[in-house]
């Protein structure tokens, strides 16, 4: 009868729910998020697990992020943003975030924002990888991981909004890697334009049960 079907789609949704779970994020979570259907369209071989969402600049908070990078970074962003709904700044301080620098890349959009310059990749990030990026696109980048960043690198600018999230990729050596990312738009003050992507990549490496 009705009661059923109303315990039924409550059952549904609530198992949408439980399935966006992060390892290094305890904020809030929406079963409705913004990105749903961008991480529909993402099917990569490489990437596994993909969770990511939109984050919300007044409600989100820095203990939400359980890395310290992320943590560090969204106090610089939230310290820039003022006001206003995301960061403006007039120049971008390293300093500021030093302790996160390893971590840190800075993006700059092409105008139509299919691709985005490397201004900083960090060297724990290149080391990582096994490839040292600064100064070159986002696609030329070596392998998938490529897609999924043009994917959501465009969204972040499109929407105004932080994004975070987290992936496997491929095990090796009975390990698997998590890569978390915070994604964080950024506005010129003088042009108005948005033209620089601040993102915190942290790899945590896990053992295979």
């Amino acid at each position: 009868g009705r009661f059923s079907s109303k315990l039924m789609v409550s059952t549904t949704l609530r198992m949408a729910f439980e399935k966006m779970k992060f390892e290094f994020y305890r904020g809030r979570t929406e079963e409705r998020d913004l990105l749903r259907d961008l991480v529909k369209s993402i099917q990569l071989t490489d990437i596994k697990d993909l969770q990511c969402l939109t984050l919300d600049a007044d409600s989100n908070q820095e203990s939400d992020f359980k890395l310290a990078t992320h943590r560090i970074l969204w106090h610089y962003w939230q310290s820039l943003r003022g006001e206003n709904d995301i960061a403006v700044y007039d120049a971008i301080d390293p300093a500021a975030f030093n302790k996160a620098i390893g971590n840190v890349l800075l993006l700059e959009p092409k105008d139509d924002h299919t691709d985005f310059k490397y201004r900083v990749y960090g060297s724990s990030v290149a080391n990582s990888f096994g490839a040292e990026m600064t100064g070159k696109y986002v696609s030329e980048f070596p392998g998938e991981q490529k897609k999924l960043s043009l994917a959501q690198y465009p969204k972040t600018l499109e929407l105004r909004r932080p994004i975070y999230s987290e992936h496997h990729i491929s095990v090796h050596d009975y390990k698997t890697t998590r890569w978390c990312r915070l994604i964080l738009p950024m506005q010129h003050r003088e042009s108005g334009t948005l033209n620089r992507i601040l993102v915190g990549v942290v790899p945590v490496d896990q053992d295979v049960n």
